[in-house]
């Protein structure tokens, strides 16, 4: 698999994680991970506790960290949810894109892996 994400980046991407208490894994995946070429975003998947409401996820936790990690970001960034607040059937395109191809950038010790039954029953 071909990474379009400079190491660098993960790695701050790592360290950016590493100070929200709140997140509990985080990946990245979709275009900016695959063999397409000129990734329009770097899309990235998290897993908080607790998790976030969609109202509070869209209108708050988004546009804050989006603009703290889009300055060193390669692309735009993209961030989604991954957690059973929001609407399973929403999220399905993302579960399936993870599945094709996704690197975990961070995780918290003793977190499990996460699969559409422990998210979504």
């Amino acid at each position: 698999m071909r990474v379009s994400v400079p190491t660098d980046v993960v790695e701050r991407l790592r360290a950016w994680a590493e100070t929200k208490p709140e997140i509990r894994a985080l990946w990245i995946f979709g275009s900016a991970i695959t063999e397409k070429p000129n990734p329009s975003d770097l899309d990235i998947a998290f897993d908080a506790d607790p998790r976030p409401d969609l109202n509070t996820f869209v209108n708050k936790v988004v546009p804050r960290w989006t603009a703290e990690i889009a300055p060193w970001c390669p692309y735009p960034p993209h961030l989604v949810s991954i957690g059973e607040s929001l609407p399973g059937d929403k999220n399905e395109h993302v579960w399936d894109a993870m599945e094709r191809g996704s690197i975990e950038v961070y995780s918290i010790a003793g977190y499990e892996v996460w699969s559409r039954r422990t998210s979504y029953d």
